[in-house]
């Protein structure tokens, strides 16, 4: 009723997904409820269509400094859902956080 949509939404109701703007950039933690991995979870970004780009932090693995500098390492594939809104899949062990820049 008052037209707020969500920043973000997840394929499974099980992950709690939560959206924070900073100053240096965006990021997204997840966080699965479930006891087992989920081989294949969607996040969509209903407000973006073109040039974003994710980063996962699990995926880049170890590092130090600035956490933008992970940029080159644990890039997920963005894709165009039934919506057109961008989207990425990727393995949820536990709580992954995704870079949004």
């Amino acid at each position: 009723m008052a037209g707020v949509k969500r920043p973000i939404e997840v394929s499974d109701p099980l992950i709690e997904a939560q959206y924070m703007t900073g100053s240096h950039g965006d990021v997204v933690v997840l966080i699965n409820w479930r006891q087992n991995p989920i081989d294949e979870l969607v996040v969509r970004f209903p407000h973006h269509k073109d040039g974003l780009k994710v980063t996962s932090l699990r995926v880049a693995g170890l590092f130090k400094g600035h956490l933008h500098k992970q940029t080159q390492r644990g890039r997920l594939k963005v894709e165009k859902g039934e919506t057109g809104a961008a989207q990425v899949r990727l393995r949820l062990e536990v709580s992954d956080y995704l870079l949004i820049n």
